[in-house]
């Protein structure tokens, strides 16, 4: 045991000292009230806080004006529509779920036989699917060159923003002498302006087809104008059609149609907590490699002695065990 202390001694002696330990060792710059050192200070931190936030704005996108989600609607059809087929010279046929309309056409009032069906493939209780048929009876010598429906929808959106109105659908489409048309298109919410971000949204909860209006109001026209004037509408976006000539032979003509109800992309205006958060990352995202320059300036400012400062040394303590 002796002779391995001794050998251990010597060995120290002869390699000299070894660290075991290391600390760092604090300066710490102290300057007056008024001096030029504690005015640079405020004056970088400051002028940091204020410099991110410059670029920060001036980049474009801190704050959120507007945002967006998908979701797909609830959409029923309301068995409401409107049908107006126009032949060579101008001669019509009409049929309407309003009274008042077919009372205003007795000569070209038309009853056509319909089948609607809303199909749900994925089993979740919101309509993916609306497929319609609408055979209209003609007699010898009518025939169809110009097709134009109105379909009328309730739709709701509840995930973020709550919105129930009635909708339309408006398909017109001309061609030859036919006996069918087929249309087939995705329903589309069209939006002028965003959402608010909560509350519910009901103004266009009214109907479009009113058997209250006045006559000029019953045309389809002006039922149009006013459709086209609301800030929340839907349209069938894109629509395809499929035109079949007519035989010649008096029968049916027929107008049928596949309306496809997928997600839909929402526009709305961010919440108070959500702005600012959004606000929150931007800025930091421009702050934090500031702050790294700021602090290596500083570093080579006070180290330096470029100004000047009262700087104290905290040294090691030792200890003894």
């Amino acid at each position: 045991f002796f002779f391995f202390f001794f050998f251990c001694a010597l060995l120290c002696c002869a390699t000299g000292l070894h660290r075991v330990y290391a600390a760092p060792v604090q300066r710490t710059h102290f300057a007056g009230l008024c001096s030029f050192a504690l005015f640079l200070q405020i004056v970088l931190f400051g002028g940091l806080l204020v410099f991110s936030y410059m670029i920060a704005y001036q980049s474009g996108g801190m704050w959120l004006r507007e945002d967006f989600y998908r979701e797909q609607p609830d959409v029923r059809f309301k068995h409401q529509m409107l049908l107006l087929l126009q032949g060579p010279d101008n001669t019509l046929l009409t049929w309407s779920t309003l009274p008042k309309y077919n009372a205003l056409t007795p000569s070209s009032f038309r009853v056509p036989t319909i089948k609607t069906q809303d199909q749900d493939r994925d089993h979740d209780g919101l309509s993916d699917r609306f497929l319609f048929e609408i055979d209209v009876p003609l007699q010898a010598g009518e025939s169809v060159q110009s097709v134009e429906l109105i379909l009328v929808f309730d739709y709701t959106l509840r995930e973020y923003v709550y919105l129930n109105m009635e909708s339309a659908v408006y398909i017109r489409h001309t061609g030859v002498a036919g006996a069918a048309v087929d249309v087939s298109g995705e329903l589309r919410l069209n939006q002028r302006e965003p959402f608010p971000h909560n509350g519910r949204r009901t103004l266009y909860n009214t109907s479009i087809l009113d058997n209250e209006a006045s006559v000029p109001e019953l045309q389809m026209k002006s039922i149009l104008r006013r459709y086209n004037e609301r800030n929340d509408s839907t349209v069938l976006s894109p629509a395809y059609y499929a035109w079949t000539p007519s035989s010649g032979q008096a029968g049916t003509f027929t107008v049928s149609g596949t309306v496809l109800i997928p997600e839909d992309r929402v526009s709305y205006r961010p919440g108070f907590w959500q702005e600012i958060k959004h606000g929150w990352v931007q800025y930091l995202a421009v702050l934090i490699p500031m702050l790294y320059v700021v602090n290596r300036l500083r570093d080579y400012v006070f180290v330096n002695q470029i100004v000047r400062s009262v700087v104290k040394r905290e040294c090691d303590k030792s200890h003894r065990a």
